[in-house]
């Protein structure tokens, strides 16, 4: 059952060496409509003004969630600032934010000092009875419940992985199998399997793919026809970016399955990393052909899918009129009651915007998709790039520095920080150009990695911030890796 979006702001305070369970609750709460959960997703030391971050975090929070255990008390230093600048904000303000407690592995809640004159809390079991880390993953019932319970303070609604699509697939194919010799305990070995699966994805141990092989194997064994192991292990190696691996495995499924839409979406997206966007367009044409043709209700959302998919391939070919084109088809055949993916909004007004658009029926998209997912930022920008193609460059500064405020990614920052720079250069506004070049050289650090484009973006941030030399610097960075990408 869907949720409405959460606006309450939750701050997620776990250890490290926990990030498996982090990483599964938080994923079950946004898939729950709970998306205002800020989280640690960098690494595990701090980088840049990690600690000025996490602060205001906890200072606009309403709700403090806690993975307490044995590697929360004994092995996180960063854990205990959390605590202890948590306990200071909480003793200035009388409004008392809701804590909530989650034990894991010992099953023992550690930290009553929290708890000094407060007027509500919540303590949730999270532990297992094998009393281990992670044992929680073959007790999958007791995490439900689990779940269920913190569902339940924020009013929302859980559904177990079962329940969710994705997962779905491969339980529906197992149910529909008609080989008679397979009992429900090969269904439950099976399930078991992937359960394992999962886990040691999320804890992103190297043993993934082999596993995934084996579950190949076992149900060949078994004589169960099922396509989901193939399409999770070219997920896995599609996010390990081994892509020629990946590649040829859904090319060898689309032999295994001509009929199944999937393979052939994948190999659409492959090939747009590749660069080989004529076949990506290929490629997702076919799987909305044998989509649309399908007998299975499920394969209907991938012709949407790969719909989207080659407007974003028609956009990154420069091809903006014919993106247009389709974004419009797009519009007529889904009306915008349906779009329930920022990435939906996100294409259509990028085709739009890159034709010069500056229509009402534009700008009602950009606020609507404000308005429905605020954790994007991106439509701030996009917002801004519509007030550039009307030359309102003071509008259009304003949603630019509002991307920057609530930006979560460094490179998304750089890319805002330029944004706001070019529309200062456009109104004369030399000062404010000195400001943003300040507060980008704050996020800058010698120790922070950053990728090419981030180093492309920067030339040109300190080009126009009249800052030639630290732009020579970032232009000969970027010639140095790849001198036919760059041309300045």
């Amino acid at each position: 059952m869907n949720n409405p979006p959460i606006k309450k702001k939750i701050f997620f305070s776990y250890a490290w060496r926990d990030m498996g369970l982090a990483m599964r609750i938080d994923s079950d709460l946004r898939r729950c409509g709970l998306n205002n959960i800020w989280r640690d997703r960098i690494n595990g030391e701090a980088t840049g003004d990690f600690r000025k971050e996490y602060q205001q975090k906890i200072d606009e929070c309403d709700y403090f969630i806690l993975l307490d255990s044995p590697n929360y008390r004994n092995y996180s230093t960063w854990c205990k600032d959390e605590i202890n600048y948590f306990l200071q904000i909480q003793a200035q303000h009388s409004h008392k934010k809701l804590i909530l407690c989650l034990a894991l592995a010992d099953g023992e809640w550690r930290y009553p000092e929290l708890f000094i004159n407060q007027r509500t809390y919540k303590y949730i079991d999270f532990s297992s009875s094998e009393n281990t880390p992670g044992a929680i993953y073959d007790n999958e019932s007791k995490y439900n419940l689990a779940m269920l319970e913190l569902c339940s303070v924020f009013k929302i609604n859980y559904s177990p992985w079962t329940e969710n699509d994705y997962e779905q697939d491969f339980l529906d194919e197992l149910k529909q199998s008609t080989n008679n010799k397979i009992t429900e305990k090969d269904r439950e070995y099976l399930l078991e399997e992937y359960r394992i699966i999962s886990y040691k994805w999320l804890q992103n141990m190297n043993t993934v793919e082999s596993r995934i092989n084996n579950l190949i194997t076992d149900c060949e064994a078994l004589n169960i026809k099922t396509i989901f192991p193939y399409i999770l292990l070219g997920d896995y190696l599609y996010k390990k970016a081994e892509l020629n691996k990946c590649f040829e495995l859904f090319l060898k499924t689309t032999s295994l399955y001509p009929q199944d839409p999937r393979p052939f979406r994948w190999l659409g997206t492959i090939n747009y990393s590749f660069k080989n966007y004529d076949k990506a367009i290929y490629f997702h044409n076919e799987a909305i052909k044998l989509a649309e043709i399908s007998p299975d209700k499920g394969h209907k959302k991938y012709i949407r899918e790969s719909r989207l998919s080659i407007i974003c391939v028609l956009l990154k070919k420069g091809l903006a009129e014919q993106a247009l084109e389709k974004a419009k088809e797009f519009e007529e055949i889904y009306p915008e009651t349906e779009w329930d993916n920022p990435v939906i909004y996100s294409y259509v007004a990028h085709a739009h915007l890159i034709t010069g658009q500056t229509s009402g029926h534009v700008y009602e998209l950009l606020l609507n998709a404000i308005s429905k997912f605020p954790q994007e930022e991106r439509f701030h920008k996009f917002l801004g790039i519509y007030f550039i193609n009307k030359k309102i460059y003071s509008k259009a500064l304003e949603a630019f520095e509002k991307a920057i405020d609530n930006s979560s990614s460094l490179s998304r920052t750089i890319e805002y920080y330029y944004d706001a720079i070019f529309t200062c250069h456009k109104l004369g506004l030399k000062n404010k150009i000195n400001d943003i070049i300040k507060r980008c050289n704050v996020i800058i650090q010698p120790d922070i990695q950053l990728s090419d484009n981030d180093i492309y973006t920067l030339g040109y941030i300190y080009f126009y911030g009249e800052n030639f030399i630290k732009a020579e610097e970032y232009y000969k960075r970027c010639l140095s890796k790849n001198k036919k990408e760059y041309s300045f």
